[in-house]
This record gives structure tokens, C-alpha cells and sequence, in this order.
């Protein structure tokens, strides 16, 4: 309960404030300032929501015509070599390696070579 009553008084506190910065900028600037702030907010606003819309309409198009997933993809795992090029091999089957408390890799030349190993060392 004393955590929600800090996040509502937070959230109260945060709102003052943006509205007492509002009112010294407000103080500050012309009336043809504001009309232009709020007409690009305006416009960025339509352009935001109809962009979201059409990116739904999109979307529902896509399922219409597909219809609904019932599974994933499958993706197919490709450990032949890491992210730099260089060739992996594992000592042991890849089950095993998981269940290793430790795995040491060891770089053999150019290849990575994945051990299971009973501790750190």
C-alpha cells in the first residue's frame, strides 16, 4: 500500500511540475508561438495515429488472408561456425554439454572447441 501511495504521489508531483514549467514557458512566448506549437502537435498527432491505423489495417489484412497461427516456425540452428567465421566443434554431444557445470572453449588454431569439464580451472 505505501508503494502506491508513493507512485500516485510521484505521478501527482510530476504532473505539478510539468504544469508549473508549462506556465513559465507560457509566460514567455507569443501567441503565434503556441498556435504553431500546437498546430505541429496536431499534425504529428494525425500523422501518428494514421499511420498506427494503417499499419493495423496491414496486419488484419494479413490475417484474413492466412489466417491465424496456430505454431511457430521452425528454425534450424546453424552451430557449424560462430559469428566470426571460425569453425566449432564440440567434444562432446550438445545435451551433455549443457549439463556440464562448466564448459571450457578453446581456441585450436582457427576453430572454437566446446569442452565439458567437471570444474573451474
Amino acid at each position: 500500500m505505501a508503494r502506491q501511495a508513493l507512485h500516485v504521489l510521484l505521478a501527482v508531483a510530476g504532473w505539478a511540475l510539468f504544469f508549473y514549467w508549462w506556465s513559465i514557458v507560457l509566460r514567455d512566448v507569443d501567441p503565434r508561438q503556441v498556435r504553431f506549437t500546437v498546430l505541429f502537435v496536431g499534425i504529428a498527432l494525425v500523422v501518428v495515429v494514421s499511420v498506427t491505423a494503417v499499419w493495423v489495417l496491414h496486419n488484419l489484412s494479413i490475417f484474413r488472408r492466412r489466417g491465424a497461427r496456430t505454431h511457430l516456425r521452425s528454425v534450424v540452428e546453424d552451430v557449424s561456425e560462430d559469428t566470426l567465421g571460425r569453425p566449432l566443434q564440440f567434444d562432446a554431444d550438445r545435451d551433455a554439454l549443457r549439463a556440464a557445470p562448466t564448459v571450457r572453449v578453446v581456441l585450436d588454431g582457427g576453430r572454437k572447441v566446446y569442452r565439458a569439464s567437471r570444474g573451474a580451472s
